[in-house]
């Protein structure tokens, strides 16, 4: 049997959250023969805790644990695309380190793969902090009344986090033969991953289950924290989704869009004069709200002035 599901886990500094997540993958050897039907590529980016050497320690048990090393940390985008590459399951599963999945939720997904395997794309829910924000209908298992993959993405999503990677299943021959990867971003790369799958018209199913449980942290799987860079980030998405959207007119695409911009308005709210001139220069669509903040930026120096 060839492997069925590749699960791709970057890792960077989750040395307390590391052992939950591969012990949630694993469980499932008591119901599989996990060597012969699935993988789990991590990806350590340049870990400086002891994230590599619970790797190590889990590698002993798993021959099938497959560990990758990056020289520096070069972020999810990158350690993700070098999983897909590596990969050789029919399908991948992006899990992030702090995260876990599951278990008779994936069961049951699982099942439905195998009967589904002309489908590129399986969907399903999530939960937060252990907590379900969804409802859902827990007597059918595939949603059926769900026509369209725009409507089966709002059903997912909650108020808290939006079309986030790990809340589908994919095709890999699908990602190769559209020549899917992530941009290098790091922010809001999910967006755009999954505004290209769109794109692409995928076979889909929606799945009635909370399959992933994501947990809050301190620090996303990127590793970087930063926010010197996050304006110009914001706005390379906001140019990879309009030129999506410009081949291929989608709601849930130009709902994206809409929120970038959102927060784009608002990461310029915080520049010095000098630096909103020049993002007025260099990206006319900034222009109205560029002019915007300079004339409050005026009344207010004006008011300092003269009181």
């Amino acid at each position: 049997m060839s492997i069925k599901i590749s699960f791709i886990i970057p890792v960077y500094n989750k040395e307390k959250y590391l052992n939950s997540c591969l012990d949630s993958i694993y469980k499932l050897s008591k119901y599989y023969k996990f060597d012969q039907q699935f993988e789990v590529l991590a990806i350590n980016d340049y870990s400086s805790d002891n994230s590599l050497k619970i790797l190590d320690k889990w590698k002993k048990k798993n021959t099938n644990l497959k560990i990758f090393k990056t020289k520096k940390n070069c972020g999810v985008s990158s350690a993700r695309n070098l999983g897909i590459k590596k990969s050789k399951g029919e399908y991948i599963f992006f899990v992030d380190a702090d995260d876990f999945i599951q278990i008779n939720a994936f069961k049951k997904l699982y099942q439905i793969i195998l009967k589904n395997q002309s489908k590129d794309l399986f969907l399903f829910y999530s939960t937060i902090n252990k907590r379900k924000l969804n409802k859902i209908d827990n007597n059918n298992l595939i949603d059926k009344s769900t026509n369209s993959i725009d409507n089966s993405l709002n059903k997912i999503n909650n108020h808290f986090s939006l079309w986030n990677v790990w809340k589908m299943i994919v095709k890999r021959k699908f990602l190769i033969k559209n020549k899917i990867f992530f941009k290098n971003l790091f922010q809001y790369e999910d967006m755009v991953f999954i505004a290209t799958i769109i794109s692409k018209k995928p076979k889909y199913l929606l799945i009635n289950k909370f399959v992933y449980s994501y947990r809050t942290t301190d620090f996303s799987s990127e590793g970087k924290k930063t926010s010197s860079r996050s304006l110009t980030n914001a706005i390379k998405t906001y140019f990879y989704l309009i030129k999506i959207n410009t081949k291929f007119k989608n709601k849930t695409i130009e709902m994206m869009i809409a929120i970038i911009k959102n927060i784009i308005y608002v990461e310029l709210f915080v520049l010095k004069k000098n630096r909103l001139l020049k993002y007025k220069k260099n990206y006319p669509f900034l222009n109205h709200i560029c002019s915007k903040n300079l004339e409050a930026q005026n009344k207010i120096d004006s008011m300092i002035i003269n009181s």
